[in-house]
């Protein structure tokens, strides 16, 4: 082959690569919601997230949105305890993506008791970037460079826009967002690391962390063992307090759900313990019924016939016969927080939140609701 025809060809190939690694950005597609999600939190979240957000926010809910974007924003501290299945997690690597979208923070990093729980809590704010098509719509900027690369992350040392680089990192633990001119999410960083992991100097490009998540530090055995204890504390304390550097400010969010009296929930959630960390503790039932006679005969009735009623319908009429009676002087923090699905014959399988409270104490004891759904363990 003639040397300016292999010249010519390799040109060609450059420019095809080329072509087939540039980005485009699409315009944002409802530049109005965008605006006004971003002014509204809980908007934000219900519309960009419905199919995890697909209830209404209960008065808990709004206050711990409130309090945990707060400390996103102006930093500080904030522990939070919820009851289990209350979407605590889902929140916070919510707002974390929001604070990280909009500008507020430009390195997150997401703790957790041990490095699987932390990266899956990465891996579920990577399949929103990659996979949300509401986020995509009104962040284009972020997304969809991240679409482009159609899950090939070996592509991202090569993609450009613009014919810049965008930079974008995607690995188990760490995402770097594309570098994109105008987008307030340009270069931003979201680490995931496990508590016990080598936490101290953290930096990545020189950028350093504004923002630590800590999911549940406590794990089933650390919440028991005084040493595990101690060492979690003073990396939460100490260590994670000094990620920011010298004169920066870094916030601190802690959700978690209370094990015993004297696991890291327990101490961070505790205004006496640890004043400077705000701590607040939310619970499933605010206030117990008046006639807890007949929900002690609701729960014997579901206990001793489970085995021949599997889905606790004898129960379940005793309720529904003496509803009136049965919630009277009870509160709930949360009215939708029930199972309303049919079951085989047709019944639906809880009909409140108070049966929910009730139906949880039945299969798994009043110590472990008092723990896990109050956060007041015995």
């Amino acid at each position: 082959m003639a040397p300016n025809l292999r010249s010519h060809n390799a040109a060609q190939q450059r420019e095809i690569r080329s072509s087939l690694s540039e980005v485009t950005i699409s315009k944002v597609k409802n530049p109005r919601r965008r605006k006004k999600c971003e002014k509204d939190t809980p908007l934000w979240l219900r519309t960009y997230f419905a199919d995890k957000f697909y209830m209404q926010f209960s008065a808990d809910h709004l206050a711990m949105i409130e309090a945990m974007e707060f400390v996103l924003t102006y930093g500080g501290d904030k522990a939070v305890a919820a009851p289990r299945r209350c979407g605590k997690t889902t929140l916070i690597e919510r707002l974390t993506l929001k604070c990280v979208l909009t500008g507020r923070v430009r390195f997150p990093v997401l703790i957790g008791a041990s490095g699987k729980y932390a990266d899956q809590s990465l891996d579920n704010i990577k399949k929103e970037l990659e996979g949300n098509e509401v986020l995509r719509e009104d962040y284009p900027e972020v997304c969809d460079p991240i679409w482009a690369l159609e899950g090939r992350y070996q592509r991202c040392s090569s993609q450009t826009h613009n014919g810049n680089l965008t930079g974008i990192l995607w690995t188990k633990e760490k995402v770097r967002f594309p570098k994109i001119e105008g987008s307030k999410a340009s270069g931003a960083v979201i680490v995931s690391m496990g508590i016990d992991a080598g936490i101290r100097g953290l930096n990545v490009g020189g950028l350093r962390p504004d923002l630590v998540g800590i999911d549940d530090p406590d794990t089933e055995e650390s919440a028991w063992s005084e040493s595990q204890i101690e060492a979690r504390e003073r990396i939460i304390e100490r260590a994670l307090a000094g990620l920011g550097g010298p004169k920066k400010k870094i916030a601190r969010v802690l959700g978690c759900t209370i094990i015993n009296r004297q696991c890291l929930a327990y101490k961070f959630t505790d205004p006496v313990q640890k004043p400077s960390w705000n701590g607040k503790r939310y619970c499933s039932l605010v206030k117990w019924p008046e006639k807890r006679d007949l929900w002690d005969e609701y729960i014997r009735l579901w206990q001793e016939n489970r085995e021949k009623d599997q889905t606790g319908r004898i129960a379940h009429k005793l309720y529904l016969d003496n509803r009136v009676a049965m919630d009277l002087g009870a509160e709930v923090s949360n009215v939708d927080r029930f199972l309303d699905g049919l079951l085989p014959d047709g019944s639906q399988e809880e009909v409140s939140a108070l049966q929910n409270c009730f139906n949880f104490i039945a299969r798994f004891g009043m110590e472990s609701f008092m723990a896990e759904e109050q956060n007041v363990p015995p």
